[in-house]
């Protein structure tokens, strides 16, 4: 993954990769100067990807939190997957406003109706 393509997958996150004096990668994610996320790796080929999951895992979280640990659409309590409201095959993002905690069940369904 580009830098061009984890910032269109997160919109307002900005990358920074470096590496000092043959030592392992960094990668930061940043939105308003502030850090949000950033992982370290010996393999700078994939060390984005890696920091896309990480960003994509908070984003999940706060969904979930956010929601008191209910489905979205059922309001039940229980295990929650996120769900990407606009899929990203069709130009959905990892952004929290594209994000739904719901149940296993009600994100197969979700997927069968499509």
């Amino acid at each position: 993954m580009t830098k061009k393509q984890f910032e269109r997958k997160h919109p307002g996150l900005i990358v920074t990769v470096g590496q000092e004096k043959r030592g392992p990668w960094a990668a930061f994610a940043t939105k308003d100067g502030e850090l949000v996320a950033m992982c370290v790796s010996y393999k700078p080929k994939t060390i984005i990807d890696k920091l896309s999951g990480y960003v994509y895992s908070l984003e999940s979280r706060k969904v979930m939190a956010e929601q008191g640990g209910r489905d979205a659409n059922t309001g039940q309590h229980g295990p929650l997957q996120a769900h990407h409201v606009k899929h990203r095959a069709r130009g959905g993002t990892h952004a929290k406003e594209n994000l739904a905690a719901v149940s296993p069940d009600t994100h197969r369904k979700f997927h069968e109706e499509k």
